[in-house]
Order: structure tokens, then sequence, then C-alpha cells
């Protein structure tokens, strides 16, 4: 048996787009005569169709997006890693890592939420290379770190120091 894999298209490829551009149309007649026949100049009304919103359209929550949350700047030679998983609640939860791309070890990583209260240190995992921890986000798109009173998280930070 071979594994396959299913090729994804992008959302902003598949969504429907509205144009407001009015094509001109132009009718075309032709009468066979022998006799030369006077033009008459064809006007036709052009309409131009709105694009009404639905309720589902305009009141559809947008999905969370753990890179809302991401560290900015990262460190130098560190990548911000998500996976996400729906929750029955309607919730995202993330498990959201900081990592090393080169082979440096550090002695010091950590992984810190800010929000309206200050910065907190958060994880799950550490390593000599890469720290993480797993997030929420509500379905008011509001991020926290579960089983905690962190809420309203607005930027994660990572630090990696004494490092060779």
């Amino acid at each position: 048996m071979s594994d396959s894999c299913i090729p994804m298209i992008p959302t902003e490829d598949v969504l429907p787009i509205a144009t407001t551009e009015v094509i001109p149309v132009t009718e075309i007649t032709t009468v066979p005569t022998s006799d030369p026949v006077e033009e008459e100049e064809t006007t036709m009304a052009m309409t131009t169709a709105e694009l009404t919103m639905t309720s589902t359209m305009t009141d559809m929550p947008m999905a969370c997006d753990f890179n809302n949350i991401a560290p900015i700047p990262l460190p130098p030679n560190v990548e911000f890693l998500i996976q996400e998983e729906a929750q029955p609640d309607g919730s995202v939860e993330g498990w959201l890592i900081c990592r090393r791309t080169d082979d440096m070890w550090c002695d010091n990583v950590h992984m810190f939420a800010t929000n309206p209260s200050g910065s907190t240190e958060v994880r799950e995992f550490i390593a000599a290379y890469s720290v993480g921890a797993t997030f929420k986000c509500s379905e008011d798109r509001v991020f926290s770190y579960p089983g905690t009173s962190i809420d309203g998280i607005t930027r994660l930070s990572c630090v990696f120091d004494d490092c060779a």
C-alpha cells in the first residue's frame, strides 16, 4: 500500500470574487438586402447587479490565527511552529513551538506570554534547542494559556541565551 498526498488549494484561489467591471455589449444584426439600408443606432440598456452580503458571510467569525501572537521579531536562527486542533466547543488549541534551526544548544531557553497584565513565562516542553506550550483561542478570538489565569495574550516571545 502506498501513502498518498492530497494537494490542498489555497483558500484565496477558491473563494468567490466580486467584480464591479461593466462589460460592454453590442448587438449585431444582419439584414440580407440588395437595396441600400439606412443604419440605425442600436442602444441597449445596461444594468449592473449588486452583490448582497448575506448574514452568513458578514457574521461569520474570523478563524483563530496563532500567527497573530507569534514572536516578532524572532531571534536569529529560530523558527516558530504551530500545530492546531479544533475543539468541540468551537475553540482552537495550538501547540506553539520556538525551535532553533542551527546546531546551537542553549543553557537558558524561555517562552513568555504577554497580556495587558505583563509578561509571564510559559512552557510545557523545554530542551536546549526548543521551547513549546499549548495555547487556546476561544470563539471570540481571545488567546489564553489553558489551566492558568493568563488570558488576553497579545504576543509571545522566545529567548535563547548562553548558546554554544
